[in-house]
């Protein structure tokens, strides 16, 4: 995962490793940015916040992983 998107997840306090990407941490990074996503992710007129655009970007990346 790009290393700006690593940032982020600590920034916001998803938590990534970037040493430690296992199978466990990648739920945990998937879950808690796909609520983040809920809670932040879009303005009143449900236009994509810029944490939302990070966010659907940290899940296309999970799912193109596979996930």
């Amino acid at each position: 995962m790009e290393k700006e998107k690593i940032g982020f997840t600590k920034e916001q306090r998803i938590f990534m490793e970037e040493n430690n990407i296992d199978s466990d941490n990648l739920v945990q990074v998937f879950e808690k940015t796909d609520e983040m996503l809920i809670k932040k992710g879009f303005d009143e007129n449900y236009n994509p916040t810029e944490i939302g655009v990070m966010c659907e970007s940290i899940l296309d990346t999970l799912v193109d992983m596979g996930f």
